[in-house]
């Protein structure tokens, strides 16, 4: 069994002392508001500074701990309770230390510029609340903010979820939840895949009225706190705002993929023929299938640190660290939760990954993706316990790079229907994370504006089906029920222009693999490089300082020519 060890954490014997020490430490904390005057030393900042970071860092193991436990059973309804408790506390804790951070952003220029050149580690987290100054409100407001989230967004989200997660489908005599579902979307047999869908979008259809309410009541809350009360200029700017990226940046990305789709379309005409099937919505992710070789959990093991150590003997050993400290949990297990993840809770600790093997190729890839995260917060411990996290758009960098790095070392030693298998898995894998993930921020870029106008959910079901129709282009057959498909993206209700992280970490790592061959193993510091800043700089920055700029056009075509090879390798393995 390879469950993991989440005593690593902290020993559950000793969770109600953390706790106090929490309360004390949060107490001190605000015991020093007194002391807050523009003319504070150097010194008593960075004092004040270590002892966020060690509330953090309490917060976040209580968090973590408590959060694997409800992953390991998410049916335990004790362990959800107890979750939901340590989630509200903690937020009333950092609405009780929200006065720190408006103290810094209060301060005048002088006595800002005087404090910023001696706090050492802790510089860039002091210019980074500075920053926000201009999308800041009152002491009193931000409270008001942060308890108005609780019962407002969170409370729709969880609305949606409970609608969702009622869905059940009649399956040839048995009923099945949506998870099931879709699984059956990438069945092999097109008849199959066409019944999947019809069945779940029409669930869809049918609750459209509702969660269409749902997600304009949540865009609409999104547009007042982010354009009418922080004043960013448009409801995107605000997440390129967290993200640390211009708006200039993330638009060159957007026309960038945007400009793209006729790849895609190449592709999925290609693909099409391959299998034999109509270019359809209903195929596109038809699966290619072949004798499928099995991956035990101890092959994948070995096969994704052999990967690691081909490319950096300091990247295999810190994947290495995450199996021998016990951090990994890979068994299936009846309420465990689906999917796959990487938590890093402390800059100085070992990460925890879930994983729920299959062995099959898929769940090698899987590995090879969540040791890349381990790896990447493993690499960033220098940074302070505020910054080690990366931005949202450079946090799938090392997970995509791995993967990368695993594909190729598989196709080196695959017979031509193995790779062709590769090649097509890979491909379709790009066109979800890359495509797809900016045609849904286009969709709300024009969805937001118009919920703020006051449309309804018609106008919005026919906004996303045109944009679907330009995505796919007039090759692929595009029935209308799939313009009921975005009211089942989880992203744009909880993570609004979340997706286009997705793209931005793709085409990195694609550009940055083909530097990775242009340079060779000169390439591997700078990578890393890149890895060890963690959240310590903006995104841009970070990148500039090894060489990329990512405000150029021709830095992300790099990466789009990388897809074309990949297409023109499939065709002539098919045409040979």
């Amino acid at each position: 069994m390879v469950i993991w060890n989440l005593e690593n954490i902290y020993v559950t014997e000793n969770e109600q002392k953390l706790i106090d020490e929490l309360h004390q430490k949060t107490d001190l904390f605000i015991s020093k508001k007194e002391t807050l005057k523009p003319t504070i030393s150097s010194s008593e900042l960075i004092n004040l500074f270590e002892l966020e970071e060690q509330i953090i860092l309490i917060s976040s193991k209580l968090s973590t701990k408590t959060g694997l436990k409800n992953c390991e059973d998410v049916l335990n309804k004790e362990i959800l309770k107890k979750l939901q408790s340590i989630e509200l506390d903690l937020t009333n804790l950092s609405n009780n230390l929200i006065f720190f951070t408006h103290f810094i952003k209060d301060l005048d220029e002088e006595n800002a510029k005087r404090l910023e050149s001696n706090l050492g580690r802790f510089t860039y987290y002091f210019k980074d609340i500075r920053r926000s100054l201009p999308h800041s409100r009152t002491l009193e407001e931000e409270k008001i903010i942060n308890l108005k989230d609780l019962s407002g967004e969170s409370v729709l989200e969880t609305l949606r979820s409970i609608i969702t997660g009622k869905f059940s489908f009649m399956w040839d005599e048995e009923k099945i939840n949506e998870a099931q579902l879709s699984v059956k979307a990438t069945d092999s047999s097109p008849e199959v895949r066409m019944k999947a869908y019809d069945l779940l979008l029409n669930k869809y259809k049918e609750t459209s009225d509702e969660i269409g309410e749902i997600y304009k009541g949540v865009s609409l809350d999104w547009f007042n706190e982010q354009v009418n009360i922080r004043k960013h200029s448009t409801s995107i700017s605000a997440r390129n705002f967290s993200n640390t990226l211009s708006d200039e940046t993330v638009q060159i990305l957007l026309k960038t993929v945007r400009n793209s789709r006729k790849i895609f379309q190449k592709y999925f005409q290609l693909k099409s023929k391959i299998l034999n099937i109509p270019n359809s919505r209903y195929h596109v992710y038809a699966p290619y299938k072949i004798e499928s070789k099995k991956y035990s959990f101890e092959e994948s093991k070995q096969i994704v640190l052999e990967t690691f150590k081909e490319f950096s003997e300091e990247m295999y050993d810190l994947a290495n660290l995450i199996f021998e400290k016990g951090n990994v949990h890979s068994d299936i297990l009846p309420s465990k939760r689906g999917g796959a993840f990487c938590t890093y809770y402390d800059k100085d600790a070992v990460p925890y990954i879930l994983l729920n093997h299959t062995d099959d190729l898929n769940s090698l890839l899987t590995m090879a993706h969540e040791f890349g995260h381990g790896v990447h917060g493993q690499l960033a411990k220098d940074k302070t316990q505020m910054t080690y996290h990366s931005a949202t758009a450079l946090a799938e960098t090392a997970s995509i790079f791995a993967e990368m790095l695993l594909t190729e070392k598989l196709k080196k030693n695959a017979t031509k229907e193995e790779k062709i298998y590769l090649l097509i898995h890979h491909l379709d894998g790009l066109f979800a994370s890359i495509l797809r993930q900016v045609y849904f921020v286009l969709f709300e870029e024009k969805a937001h504006d118009l919920v703020s106008k006051g449309v309804g959910t018609d106008e919005l079901n026919n906004l996303y089906f045109d944009l679907l129709k330009e995505q796919f282009g007039e090759e692929m057959e595009i029935p209308e029920i799939f313009k009921y498909e975005w009211l089942r993206i989880p992203h744009i209700f909880e993570l609004p222009f979340y997706c286009y992280s997705y793209s931005f970490g793709n085409l990195l790592v694609l550009a940055l693999y083909q530097k990775y061959k242009e340079e060779g193993d000169s390439f591997i510091p700078k990578y890393l490089e890149i890895l060890k800043a963690g959240g310590d700089n903006t995104i841009e920055d970070i990148l500039l300082s090894s060489n990329i700029n990512p405000n150029s056009e021709e830095f992300w075509n790099s990466a789009i020519s990388k897809i074309e090879e990949d297409i023109k390798e499939l065709n002539s393995l098919i045409n040979n």
